[in-house]
């Protein structure tokens, strides 16, 4: 069978064409870095690559809300530190202002400072992260504790809020406000009040019961401190083995879609090669072509 000219400059452009297809590829590759471009260049790396980053992205999410935790977590152990050092004061001034040997004005005196640290204790208590009330129970966006007259009302709730920290586990990041301050009916602000009245009114009776609340108060302060450091703990345990798995599949992913640059650069040279002879012979062709139409 005669292979015509026609038939042969036809499989020279095909062969420029896969030639310059190959050549722009590996050009392409080392710009990117990568060897899979495209998933038919590898179509199963390419679907266990996409499994991957499924994962990566689905840990960036979670780890995103391991620190919005540690975030909330971590503030309300600092502001409770302070709140912890206001009540043993406060305390302290109700056992010295219980004695016998102190008199009437002391006391008003002593009443105002006790006044001075509940505002400070109020302001503890309606604390807000990014916004965030984290003492009002799920009840965020409004201060949980407001006055009213002379009592300290609670205007949260009891929920809990929760944040993932594992593609199945979650965990609390708050203690609600009443848990620890109480309820305006019960609790810190109660006896606080309570103390700056019987202080105000001199009553040694009354100041020795305050007294003795705000021992209680101190110890529930501890224990919810206790819980958030608890908290605190698994959240950052999660962290870590998060960061760690992120890491390890990082590694992962570039040994399947990094390229070799010592490789690739010699795939590169080649290609190159390749792309230059095909048209080296396209040229001869068309030489051959004109000598023969001028013959």
């Amino acid at each position: 069978m005669r292979v015509t000219q026609s038939v042969i400059a036809e499989m020279l452009k095909s062969d420029i064409r896969r030639n310059l297809r190959r050549l722009q590829e590996s050009q392409e590759m080392i710009s990117s870095g990568k060897r899979i471009l495209k998933p038919s260049d590898d179509p199963s790396a390419a679907e266990r690559l996409i499994g991957y980053k499924v994962e990566l992205s689905q840990s960036e999410q979670i780890l995103e809300d391991i620190e919005n935790a540690l975030a909330f977590l971590n503030t309300a152990d600092s502001v409770l530190a302070d709140a912890e050092n206001l009540v043993s004061r406060a305390r302290e001034i109700a056992i010295e202002m219980a004695s016998d040997t102190v008199n009437a004005q002391d006391r008003l005196h002593a009443a105002d400072e006790i006044r001075q640290i509940k505002e400070q204790l109020i302001q503890i208590a309606n604390t807000s992260v990014a916004g965030q009330r984290i003492f009002g129970g799920t009840k965020t966006t409004e201060p949980p504790y407001e006055i009213s007259g002379d009592q300290v009302i609670y205007k949260g709730n009891s929920g809990v809020i929760l944040r993932q920290i594992g593609s199945d586990e979650t965990i609390q990041v708050n203690v609600p406000g009443h848990e620890i301050f109480g309820d305006g009916e019960e609790g810190l602000f109660k006896t606080l009040s309570d103390l700056e009245r019987s202080l105000t009114s001199n009553d040694i009776g009354g100041i020795r019961d305050a007294a003795d609340g705000l021992k209680s108060s101190h110890e529930v302060i501890l224990s919810a401190r206790a819980r958030i450091g608890g908290y605190s703990q698994r959240a950052q345990f999660a962290r870590d083995s998060i960061e760690g798995f992120r890491e390890q599949l990082e590694k992962v992913i570039s040994q399947i879609e990094d390229i070799d640059i010592t490789e690739a650069s010699i795939q590169l040279a080649r290609n190159d090669n390749a792309y230059k002879a095909s048209l080296l012979a396209a040229a001869k062709l068309l030489q051959s072509s004109l000598l023969d139409f001028l013959g």
